[in-house]
């Protein structure tokens, strides 16, 4: 991309993205910054309305459930099956039907009417229609259940600090990756003496935005702050 534009790339590396990329591009830095240091000049990561604190964010949805969590759900849990390969041997131990029949190919979804089906036709609207009550009070009790195991692999706040700076980004009301988890990553952080700062941009959204689309608007504010107040002002 850059030799067609044509751009010259500085060797400097910046990191940043919304929602699971902003969970993504923590869990980048982390890679990097433990395995790959001497390969990436690292100099910052602005992440946004990302789940950091995973695990807290999977039981909280359990128990309250958040914005989409069906789709999350199913998107999530086929996931880890595929890469750890220890969440169920049949569908139907955590799924209930019709939809365990076809949870393993459901996602991803190849155009928006697909998308728009996920909404109550695909998959329920209420998460308790579309997990196993015993799943669910497994994942809620048994820190040792292998979901909750994975979770906690995926965990971006313990037994690592970053070392480049953190612009942690959000939005107060949004009801999908609730607020607290850049509240309590920048109280995790902070308090390992890491280069951080928070910013909620929910003064900056205008009333009559819909909640059910506030998750996604943040991001309009979040990833342009993150250039002008963060990135810009790096060495």
């Amino acid at each position: 991309a850059a030799k067609t534009l044509p751009v010259h790339l500085s060797g400097k590396v910046f990191l940043s993205g919304h929602s699971q990329g902003g969970q993504s591009s923590v869990a980048a830095q982390r890679a990097i910054e433990g395995q790959n240091a001497a390969e990436f000049d690292l100099r910052g990561d602005a992440p946004s309305s990302g789940p950091y604190a995973l695990s807290r964010t999977f039981q909280d949805s359990l128990r309250h459930q958040s914005q989409d969590a069906p789709i999350l759900a199913a998107y999530i849990l086929p996931g880890y099956q595929k890469i750890y390969q220890n969440i169920y041997t049949d569908p139907t131990q955590l799924f209930q039907s019709p939809y365990a029949s076809y949870i393993d190919t459901l996602l991803p979804v190849a155009t928006y009417r697909d998308e728009a089906k996920l909404y109550g036709k695909t998959l329920p609207l209420k998460l308790d229609r579309l997990l196993q009550p015993s799943f669910v009070k497994s994942f809620l009790t048994d820190p040792s259940s292998p979901a909750r195991k994975d979770t906690a692999d995926n965990d971006l706040l313990g037994r690592w600090v970053p070392k480049a700076p953190v612009y942690l980004c959000g939005g107060d009301r949004d009801p999908e990756v609730e607020f607290k988890n850049a509240r309590k990553a920048y109280a995790y952080f902070n308090a390992h003496g890491v280069n951080v700062t928070l910013t909620d941009v929910n003064a900056f959204i205008p009333s009559y935005v819909p909640i059910t689309d506030y998750h996604v608007v943040v991001a309009l504010f979040c990833l342009p702050l993150a250039r002008s107040q963060f990135f810009d002002r790096l060495e």
